[in-house]
């Protein structure tokens, strides 16, 4: 949750911020009035980052939320409060769901170690949703340790990439790497494609394996390759006849807005060369 949207929600993250590292109220813990019943029914309706406001009201609702293990089998955790967790703090919080954690989410934690994670796994078997993007400490073996103990998972997210299972131990170099299958099909199976970017080559617009003959003839003007269907169909440079893929696309230098046709930089650098001499 960024800084903009927690304010628009009217999420304070300066107290969510106090009480997930200090754990306690901002105010005394004496209290003048016991909370009104309807408030404690409320709690499980609450986003997640939502309970660390509530516990800073009172000591009841403190009390409330903590001791609620319900309340603590989905545990996420975004920004900009992921920056701030540590091991202790995120072992502390997870501990409350009593070995009862569904799903993980940790998003850009970088004091989030591998020895935390394996743990968590540890200690909570029902694991079934693991989501650690931008969790730069964390390492691939130490990820694949942990997932082994998790017999439930289902959704694993490291990258942030789209498959449910985003990491995987590559079938040709038998390395912890992003795996991935061909879309197009029938494709895989013939040229048994399934690895990581280390070992097949993909196109960088549709995904799919490309043969090192479609990479030597499909020069493009960026560091990417493409197969030959999206070599035919991507805007090319108007004087070496070379397409650029869509992520790069912008960085080219158009004839004028809007317009499909650009030139190299190459071209623009290199001027009198002939396509065939560039």
């Amino acid at each position: 949750m960024e800084a903009s949207s927690a304010q628009e929600t009217g999420f304070d993250v300066d107290e969510a911020e106090e009480s997930l590292l200090h754990g306690s109220p901002g105010t005394s813990p004496v209290e003048l009035a016991s909370p009104h019943e309807a408030l404690f029914l409320s709690l499980p309706y609450l986003l997640f980052m939502d309970l660390f406001t509530v516990r800073m009201v009172c000591k009841s609702l403190r009390d409330a939320v903590d001791c609620d293990a319900l309340l603590w089998h989905n545990v996420v955790l975004e920004r900009p409060l992921s920056f701030k967790v540590t091991d202790s703090i995120l072992l502390d919080l997870v501990s409350k769901a009593n070995g009862r954690l569904e799903s993980l989410v940790l998003i850009h934690g970088w004091f989030f170690t591998d020895s935390a994670l394996h743990l968590i796994a540890q200690t909570n078997p029902h694991i079934t949703k693991l989501h650690i993007p931008g969790c730069s400490a964390l390492t691939p073996g130490g990820v694949v340790r942990a997932v082994e103990k998790l017999n439930n998972l289902k959704h694993l997210r490291v990258y942030g990439d789209h498959p449910y299972i985003d990491v995987d131990i590559c079938p040709k170099c038998n390395e912890v790497r992003i795996v991935f299958d061909c879309p197009r099909e029938g494709r895989c199976q013939k040229w048994s494609c399934r690895g990581c970017l280390f070992c097949i080559v993909r196109c960088k617009e549709c995904g799919g394996c490309i043969s090192l003959e479609e990479v030597e003839a499909g020069e493009t003007v960026c560091p990417d390759s493409l197969c030959s269907e999206c070599w035919l169909h991507l805007p090319k440079c108007v004087l070496c006849n070379r397409p650029s893929c869509s992520q790069h696309l912008y960085l080219q230098s158009r004839s004028f807005p809007g317009s499909p046709d650009f030139t190299c930089e190459l071209c623009i650098f290199q001027p009198g060369k002939s396509p065939a001499t560039i």
